[in-house]
């Protein structure tokens, strides 16, 4: 299942990211400041994906303090890329639709 997610996390994030973009742009002013948001955190969970390589059979042999460098900072980048489009993108869709109920 990690390994699922993992490969697919960037996919998840557009898809979810463009459901919440349109919710925002139809029942609210901040469809412009979602889209930006969207698109720096896609950034970053890109890049982090990039960077980060997931242990396999293959890569266990070949340690290296490099290879661990590469993999924190990826993990860094997807870190930083999920905060945003959690607290950036998801919270505002969710403030915008308890908004739009009231």
């Amino acid at each position: 299942m990690l390994d699922w997610f993992l490969s697919r996390q960037f996919y998840i994030a557009l898809i979810v990211g463009i459901v919440c973009v349109s919710i925002v742009t139809a029942i609210d002013y901040r469809g412009i400041q979602s889209l930006v948001v969207l698109l720096i955190s896609l950034g970053f969970i890109y890049l982090g994906d990039r960077l980060f390589d997931s242990d396999t059979t293959e890569n266990w042999l070949t340690l290296s303090f490099s290879q661990i460098l590469k993999n924190a900072f990826g993990s860094a980048l997807i870190l930083i890329g999920w905060g945003l489009f959690l607290r950036g993108l998801l919270a505002v869709t969710i403030a915008a639709l308890l908004l739009w109920a009231d």
